[in-house]
């Protein structure tokens, strides 16, 4: 998803609503990542 995200031609060709989800999805994902890495006890 980031790396969608970085690419500009993704940006500009994509409609707006699937380059919105794909930020959803990336916002969801690194929630996700953040708790466990916290319930692991890992602060990075």
């Amino acid at each position: 998803l980031r790396g969608q995200l970085a690419n500009p031609g993704f940006r500009e060709r994509a409609p707006e609503s699937v380059v919105e989800r794909a930020r959803e999805q990336l916002g969801e994902a690194e929630l996700q990542a953040e708790s466990l890495r916290r319930r692991l006890g890992d602060p990075a």
